[in-house]
């Protein structure tokens, strides 16, 4: 027997969409990300507009090495991880600079 699956995405305004994308944007720091459909995302990009007009390129960071860090002697790739998995779980950590010893205690005993 043959089963078929509807997949159905919810916006995370609209709620349910059919052709929509997912907007990433980067504020202070901080990445966000929010799914809505094609025409809202061009209504955001529109109110952003004015503000796209006067901005800079940023600097970007250079790609993560394999150098173990000074402060805890972690690799970029590890401190990466906890990164994510903090973001993941909830937690606030900046994209760059030391890892709070707190998450790195809670990522290493996730990881058990």
């Amino acid at each position: 027997m043959a089963e078929n699956f509807i997949l159905q995405v919810a916006g995370d305004i609209d709620g349910p969409i059919g052709d929509h994308e997912t907007v990433r944007f980067v504020v202070d720091d901080e990445t966000n990300e929010f799914d809505i459909s094609l025409e809202r995302a061009d209504e955001f990009r529109r109110l952003l507009e004015s503000f796209i007009d006067i901005a800079r390129p940023a600097e970007v960071a250079p790609a993560p090495t394999e150098r173990p860090s000074v402060e805890h002697g972690h690799t970029a790739t590890r401190n990466w991880a906890i990164r994510t998995w903090a973001w993941e779980h909830g937690y606030r950590v900046a994209d760059r600079g030391p890892i709070p010893g707190e998450i790195v205690a809670l990522y290493d005993a996730a990881q058990v």
